[in-house]
């Protein structure tokens, strides 16, 4: 039933393109045959016109003879009314009404008449005034000696070139027609020859959409049908090979880009990029390639590129292991330390082949990670060297009995307790800093209050903030309830963030410290003071280990940190999934905002 349903719509769409042509060659024919009747017709009545002035001129004036002669004969042919009229409108002859009976023909009415008397040719399609006729008029000047001395007109009745189209019209049609139902039969004769390797074929290609690429059978039937059948089957096999090419490039990238967090760029023979995996876009920010593009189109760092031209050039030309460069550069506004490293792909010749993967390694963090460990132990060591040095100098000055008196002595016990107690406070602040760096330890939950929080601050910092003559205040929202968190951690917080602000307020000066709710699980905690403020350039360090603002700026050089507190801070507030916020103005103080989510109760 398929089948014939596929024949009828060949015939159908046969036939109707068919019927299409016809329609626009009969109204196309029609129009030109038409068009060509009318103009021969014009060109016999000028002609005729023409032979009748020429012969009447010649024998002017004596054409009385010639005129009865063509007026009164049936010389004229088609019908044609042949009219004679002197420079006063006087008909001399006409071939179809008498003369005696005609009245002035130098009227308006008759355009044809009075253009030929001022010597042009007059034309004109209207009612004739003498018998109620439509004609189509065709006037010309009759000259002697150089003059118009009379008008020679020919008319053809309209009816007559109408009539000469209905039969025009008429033997178009026949004829088309007959056209037609030779077109029909042959259409019906060689859609049915056509019908079966057509639905070979079609057989063919649905198999093909399907994903059926083997061996096909081959179709007989007319040279362009089973040319087509070949073709394709060519293309079969064409898409065969792709697809085994595609699969074969698809396992390559399956095992070099499998869980792989380095940006790998596939590239061929002429360093077109094939493929890019999901780290390189994320790295370079860039998209796949819908094609192949040239590598310098998508990377634009020099460095990367003279690395990958000059390696390059070596795999290919030599049989050289693959070689590792470290490179550090400006990507996407951030500072990148960035391992370069290319392998070759054999047998991949081919420019639709990988010949080269280029691998780049983002190894930024590591690389802080590790500076970060030289700077911590040239930091701690030197912070241990200070103190130590001044307590080997003074036991050096006592063994050798350099102090000869108690108040000497006293002294020196001072300046060794006091070093001592920064050593003591350096070691207790590697040990916090550890403890909140620790990603393993778990958070140690338990319930306390900001009143209780801020007593034992108070207690802590009460003497100190009296010595230094700053006013230390707590400034508690109204009805907080008591909050579940890891009291350890936010204890360190705060005792960092007070002692800090304590440090750097110079006398006369005021600490505030509030806490406050955001929300139903947040506790915000701000401490600010009105001390000597922090530069807006060291202000992204100042959460650094070790990293201590210059002493200068508060006028007090023994002011002087383990240069830890706000590492502690930091790490702590991360340790409980929150946040901190640093504002400060030279000379005006700094404000310290944490929010750390809590569970009131």
């Amino acid at each position: 039933m398929k089948h014939w349903k596929f024949f009828s719509t060949l015939l159908v769409v046969n036939l109707l393109l068919i019927a299409a042509v016809f329609f626009v060659g009969f109204f196309v024919t029609l129009g030109k045959v038409k068009q060509r009747t009318d103009r021969l017709t014009g060109q016999f009545q000028s002609q005729f016109l023409t032979v009748v002035r020429h012969d009447l001129e010649e024998s002017w004036p004596s054409v009385e003879s010639r005129i009865h002669l063509y007026c009164h004969s049936d010389l004229h042919p088609l019908g044609f009314r042949l009219t004679i009229i002197d420079l006063q409108g006087r008909v001399l002859g006409d071939s179809e009404y008498p003369e005696e009976k005609t009245e002035p023909h130098n009227t308006g009415d008759r355009p044809e008449v009075v253009e030929a008397l001022t010597g042009r040719q007059g034309q004109a399609i209207r009612t004739s005034q003498t018998n109620r006729v439509d004609y189509r008029y065709f006037a010309e000047p009759i000259l002697h000696e150089g003059e118009v001395v009379a008008v020679v007109r020919v008319a053809v009745p309209v009816a007559s070139l109408v009539e000469s189209h209905r039969h025009i019209v008429s033997g178009v049609l026949t004829g088309f027609a007959l056209m037609l139902f030779v077109a029909v039969v042959l259409s019906v004769l060689f859609s049915w020859i056509w019908h079966r390797p057509l639905r070979q074929i079609n057989r063919m290609v649905r198999n093909i959409s399907r994903g059926n690429l083997g061996d096909i059978a081959l179709v007989s039937g007319p040279h362009e049908i089973t040319e087509l059948a070949k073709n394709i089957d060519r293309m079969r096999r064409t898409v065969a090979s792709q697809l085994a090419t595609i699969t074969r490039q698809q396992e390559q990238f399956r095992v070099i880009l499998h869980y792989l967090p380095d940006a790998v760029f596939a590239i061929n023979s002429e360093d077109d990029v094939l493929y890019c995996n999901e780290s390189a876009k994320k790295l370079f920010g860039i998209e796949s390639p819908e094609r192949p593009q040239h590598i310098q189109r998508l990377i634009r760092h020099a460095g990367i590129l003279d690395f990958y031209f000059r390696e390059s050039k070596r795999l290919r030309t030599t049989a050289a292991d693959t070689t590792l460069e470290r490179l550090e550069l400006e990507l996407q506004g951030q500072r990148r330390v960035l391992d370069l490293e290319l392998l070759e792909v054999p047998d991949g010749s081919d420019t639709d082949k990988i010949t080269i993967l280029l691998v780049i390694s983002d190894v930024t963090a590591l690389f802080r990670i590790g500076q970060m460990k030289v700077d911590f132990v040239a930091n701690a060591s030197h912070e241990l060297r200070n103190p130590l040095a001044t307590i080997r100098a003074a036991l050096d000055n006592i063994n050798d009995g350099v102090y000869d008196n108690s108040e000497s002595l006293q002294t020196v016990f001072q300046v060794l307790n006091r070093h001592v107690a920064r050593l003591e406070t350096l070691i207790e602040d590697l040990l916090s800093l550890q403890s909140v760096e620790d990603k393993f330890t778990q958070l140690q939950l338990e319930q306390t209050s900001s009143e209780e929080q801020r007593f034992w601050l108070d207690e802590l910092f009460r003497k100190k903030a009296d010595e230094r003559d700053v006013s230390l205040t707590f400034d508690l929202e109204e009805n907080m309830p008591p909050f579940v968190t890891d009291n350890k951690r936010l204890g360190l917080i705060l005792q960092n963030l007070v002692d800090n602000a304590i440090k750097f307020t110079p006398g006369g000066g005021k600490v505030i410290v509030r806490f406050a709710r955001a929300g139903d699980s947040q506790l915000v905690i701000t401490c600010n003071d009105t001390g000597c403020g922090i530069a807006p350039h060291e202000q992204d360090r100042v959460f650094e280990r070790f990293y201590q603002s210059n002493a200068s700026r508060t006028g007090d050089s023994r002011i002087r940190g383990t240069g830890l507190g706000l590492a502690i801070v930091k790490h702590a507030v991360e340790r409980m999934n929150g946040t901190i916020t640093l504002t400060s103005r030279l000379r005006f103080g700094t404000t310290m905002t944490v929010r750390v989510p809590v569970e009131f109760v």
